[in-house]
């Protein structure tokens, strides 16, 4: 099992993806080319 910073050092390495944390201390990943509004949740 992934540790939380080992998950993010993977999704980090993409460059494309835009991390952003919200005030309960979870990860949201943006792709900004795509067409609808996709994020992905990482804690």
């Amino acid at each position: 099992m992934l540790s939380l910073s080992e998950k993010r050092e993977i999704l980090n390495s993409f460059k494309e993806l835009r991390e952003q944390e919200d005030k309960f201390g979870r990860f949201f990943y943006y792709y900004d080319k795509s067409p609808s509004r996709k994020k992905m949740a990482v804690k």
